[in-house]
């Protein structure tokens, strides 16, 4: 996913810092949503001039029609940014087993996510959807996974469910 920071867009008020950029490939849009579709899309062009007495003041040439707009943003100011990660409550017990390698009387380590508090729990039970720990008050799979994350075998935390 591409991003940009809006102090990098130049526009009529800035007009004069964007000279250096003539030449140079960018996106143009009149909107902040349109700038940010046209960085998605990849959909950049040279910078042909600039018209500092109009607020579309930045031009680019499009099937041999020059095109103004109000907004410009150089290419080199737009960064990649890693997706975040989605997650979602485990689907069943089955699920929770192969992921946490965490059985029926084995001990695990959760971490509620209201006040930080670590615990470890015995696993008591389990049946379609829910679970039961001792010292939790919750036990449906959701519930865990909106509100606990457990310690994996790398001791590091992880949300109560598995990665989409």
């Amino acid at each position: 996913m591409k991003t940009f920071d809006k102090k990098d867009v130049l526009s009529w008020a800035n007009c004069e810092d964007a000279k250096q950029y003539i030449g140079t490939k960018g996106y143009f849009a009149h909107t902040l949503s349109q700038l940010n579709d046209g960085i998605q899309k990849s959909d950049f062009h040279r910078l042909e001039t600039i018209d500092d007495s109009n607020t579309n003041c930045f031009c680019k040439e499009g099937n041999g029609v020059m095109c103004y707009w109000s907004m410009f943003l150089p290419a080199d100011k737009v960064k990649e940014v890693e997706k975040p990660k989605k997650w979602r409550a485990f689907k069943d017990i089955g699920e929770f087993q192969c992921v946490t390698n965490k059985f029926i009387g084995d001990i695990i380590e959760v971490k509620s996510d209201w006040d930080g508090r670590a615990y470890r729990c015995l696993i008591m039970w389990a049946t379609e959807g829910y679970i039961g720990m001792a010292g939790l008050r919750f036990s449906l799979l959701i519930d865990l996974f909106e509100h606990y994350q457990w310690k994996d075998s790398n001791n590091e935390w992880q949300p109560f469910g598995v990665e989409e």
